[in-house]
């Protein structure tokens, strides 16, 4: 039978034999790092996109108006950044 490390265990063999296990940090080309793990975060040095846009078109509808062939009245408009705040009713997109 297999039996598990205490998680007090297991941090005092980290303790003790992790620290000599440790990797200098060094810098590689993207190529180079498949299959690599990070010594720390990354951060991006610009927001992309840097303003609010939507990367879906599309219509809002009620499930039970979705039928092939219905006819429905389209109420509102929703661009990026405004929002369409209206609910959509009965027949409405």
């Amino acid at each position: 039978m297999i039996r598990m490390a205490s998680v007090e265990q297991a941090q005092a063999l980290l303790r003790e034999y992790g620290a000599n296990r440790l990797l200098p940090m060094e810098k590689v080309s993207l190529q180079q790092a498949a299959g690599r793990r990070l010594a720390e975060p990354v951060r991006a040095r610009i927001f992309q996109p840097p303003a609010d846009v939507s990367s879906m078109d599309g219509y809002a509808v009620r499930f039970p108006d979705m039928r092939p062939g219905a006819k429905l009245r389209v109420i509102g408009e929703s661009r990026a950044g405004t929002p369409f705040d209206a609910p959509v009713g009965y027949r409405e997109a």
